[in-house]
Order: C-alpha cells, then structure tokens, then sequence
C-alpha cells in the first residue's frame, strides 16, 4: 500500500508525538532522529508540550483502527448470518 504525501506527513507526525509523549532518553533520541529525516514531523503535532492532557495522535488513530476492526467483524458475522438466512428460505 502506498501512502499519498499527506498520509506520510501526517503518520510522521504521529510517531513523532507519541515518541515525545514516552518517556526516556532512547524515545527522545528516536524523536530527534525522525525530525532530523524530516522537519516537517513536527509541525502538524496536536500538542508541542510533553505532557499527557490530550492523547496524541497515533493513539487516538490506533484506537479507532481497532474500532473500525471490531465492528467490521460484527458486520460480516450479520452479513453471512442473513446470506444462510436467505439461502435456506
């Protein structure tokens, strides 16, 4: 799967927020390493700061990938449900 520009800019700039938000001398050196290969990863973070008040964004987008899983699950469980519903009428 290829990414469009903005995917990849706004994935970068997703990993570099959450690396910001652990803590540690390794996941700052991380940060600074994705900055280093692109500058453009910090400017689109939702908070600049370090601190833990909003969540940052690659976790609220992997929270919603899980959702979008789940519920794509129950839709295919109900789909093959009513398809041997119809089959056996």
């Amino acid at each position: 799967m290829v990414l469009t520009e903005k995917q990849r800019s706004d994935l970068h700039s997703g990993i570099y927020e959450y690396l910001l938000s652990r803590p540690g001398d390794a996941f700052a050196r991380a940060a600074a390493a994705l900055l280093e290969a692109d500058p453009t990863a910090a400017d689109k973070t939702t908070s600049k700061s370090t601190t833990n008040s909003t969540t940052p964004l690659l976790e609220k987008k992997w929270t919603a990938v899980s959702r979008l899983q789940k519920k794509v699950l129950e839709l295919e469980r109900t789909a093959s449900l009513n398809s041997t519903r119809i089959i056996r009428c």
